[in-house]
């Protein structure tokens, strides 16, 4: 075989890659929802990493236990988590829906410690599986929005800066440039730098300004002597001896001697003091606004039976004072720049609470699937949810302008059902026209309206139509005794699983 032949026969073979360092597929929303925090992203990302998807089939489904869970995730300074973290960090991805049973049920766990052992079936999802719906999807949509609130924050805080320097300017001045008349008293910094008439050229100048001290120095700042007692023959600061001097004192040093004996040191310049006071919110000390929110919960925790009267369990309280614009965490929310008032927390209540049939969802004998457990979790987060995307948005209308909001879906509905309205009102109106025209030209008994007929159909009498449904794209007749909101009952039905679903629980 020739040896080019040969080279040509060569073939380089490398081993399989030996690369550890895995990847894992993470939505954005999950980074940028403001009901996790930072521990039970990092849980999730660490949870998430261990699905299997490979050869198009996805096991989300994983067996774990409390123990291997608070080893497996890294807790604060390096240490392993403790169960408290874990137990609050699996609490808060069910309350999102990150992670559920195999069921589709929240993970519930115990503090007991037979409980660390005991093996937990956890399936982790990429989107909400319990209807949560978060407030940002992806990073694109939240930047675009904050986009216009940054600027505006920037322009605030550069206004601020400029603000406080010019009053910090005006008010070293009086200290800076004083201008005594008739003693040559000039000094450009307080105690420093001053050039006293005569000081070197005039041998006399001591007694000069030993007769005219006190008539020519109505006042003096704090950092500039610290007194006018005892003889002049000390020269210190604008030539005035400090407290105790005498007239036999050694001379002075040159640096002394050229009007900087004063020690700022030991005579400090005088603090501006702050003109804006920070108002410490406390227990004994609430917000603005914060008791007539309070008037309209305590009916509501009356109801529940579990609190007793005139407390208010942390969690509630924090969300009252979040509504109203006084936000202690770290993290942005859409009250910041556009507080509620206790009216807005009133519409709230009313529609999260008592129109999703909140009391008897949370009494102790209901057993339906959608039960209130914690109805002190969910008051919270009926107040501080925010369905729309834009933050000035309120139920549907702009707090900016007052105006109706085009981007909620609420508001999508209340439009369709008001044109529904309109078009039911002129339907009926145009009916009652012909009727009316048919009955003054004397029209046979078989061309009347089929709503006012008095034929029957097999024995029974027709009943006329007394009400129309004013569900979305429905208007279908009622008979009988209009029911107090008109809605037929597939309507009635739509509207309550909606507000079940849109419900924070």
């Amino acid at each position: 075989m020739s040896e080019a032949h040969a080279a040509e026969q060569l073939a380089e073979l490398h081993g399989p890659d030996r690369n550890t360092y895995y990847g894992t597929y993470v939505r954005d929303w999950i980074a940028l929802c403001d009901e996790l925090r930072d521990p039970d992203v990092r849980g999730y990302l660490i949870l998430r990493s261990l699905v299997y998807d490979g050869k198009g089939v996805t096991n989300r489904v994983r067996v774990l236990t409390l123990a291997q869970l608070c080893k497996l995730i890294p807790g604060p300074n390096g240490k392993p988590s403790s169960l408290s973290r874990i137990r609050e960090l699996l609490k808060h991805l069910s309350a999102v829906g990150l992670v559920t049973t195999p069921e589709g049920g929240p993970v519930t766990t115990s503090s007991g410690g037979k409980a660390q052992g005991r093996p937990l079936r956890i399936k982790i999802h990429d989107q909400p599986a319990n209807g949560f719906k978060p407030r940002w999807p992806n990073t694109e949509e939240k930047l675009d929005s904050i986009r216009p609130e940054a600027e505006r924050a920037a322009c605030e805080a550069a206004e601020r800066d400029a603000s406080r320097a010019a009053a910090k300017t005006t008010a070293e001045k009086p200290g800076r440039n004083s201008d005594h008349g008739g003693t040559g008293w000039n000094s450009d910094q307080a105690g420093s730098n001053s050039d006293q008439a005569g000081q070197n050229s005039n041998p006399n100048s001591r007694d000069d300004l030993g007769e005219r001290g006190l008539q020519s120095f109505p006042s003096f700042p704090a950092s500039s002597t610290t007194g006018i007692g005892g003889s002049a023959g000390g020269q210190g600061a604008g030539g005035f001896a400090r407290a105790g001097g005498s007239s036999g004192a050694a001379p002075k040093a040159d640096s002394e001697q050229d009007g900087s004996a004063v020690d700022l040191k030991n005579h400090p310049a005088p603090k501006q003091r702050r003109t804006h006071r920070v108002t410490k919110v406390t227990t004994a000390r609430p917000v603005a606004g914060e008791d007539a929110v309070w008037e309209i919960l305590e009916p509501i925790l009356a109801e529940l039976g579990n609190h007793r009267a005139g407390s208010r369990p942390p969690t509630l309280r924090k969300a009252v004072r979040l509504l109203l614009g006084h936000n202690t965490d770290a993290r942005s929310t859409a009250f910041d720049g556009h507080p509620r008032k206790p009216s807005h927390a009133l519409a709230r209540l009313n529609r999260g609470w008592y129109g999703a049939q909140g009391p008897e969802r949370s009494a102790k004998g209901y057993t339906g699937a959608d039960a209130i457990r914690r109805p002190v979790a969910y008051l919270a987060a009926i107040l501080n949810g925010q369905e729309c995307g834009r933050p000035e948005c309120e139920l549907g209308t702009l707090l900016t302008t007052e105006e109706e909001c085009l981007m909620c879906d609420s508001r999508a509905v209340a439009r369709k059902a008001a044109e529904v309205k309109t078009r039911l009102e002129a339907e009926t109106a145009e009916l009652a026209a012909g009727r009316r025209a048919r009955a003054a030209a004397g029209t046979p008994e078989g061309h009347q309206d089929h709503d006012s007929a008095d034929s029957a159909v097999y024995g029974v009498p027709r009943q006329a139509t007394t009400w129309r449904c004013e569900g979305p794209n429905c208007g279908r007749a009622g008979r009988g005794t209009p029911p107090e909101h008109l809605r037929c009952d597939e309507c009635e039905e739509d509207l309550r699983l909606s507000l079940r679903a849109i419900a924070p629980f």
